[in-house]
């Protein structure tokens, strides 16, 4: 039984962290992409080789 209880607890611990992880990253790319810098960061437009 506590074994069960302990595994439950740490998969649910690693689904919550991978949600939050995306969540946070999502945020973050969102309010990036309005950013002053983001222009000036990304890289420039490459034309293709063809």
């Amino acid at each position: 039984m506590f074994t069960t209880f302990l595994l439950t607890a740490v998969l649910s611990t690693l689904v919550t962290v991978a949600l939050s992880a995306t969540g946070i990253y999502l945020l973050a790319e969102a309010r990036w992409r309005h950013h002053p810098l983001a222009s000036r960061a990304s890289l420039p437009p490459h034309r293709l080789p063809y």
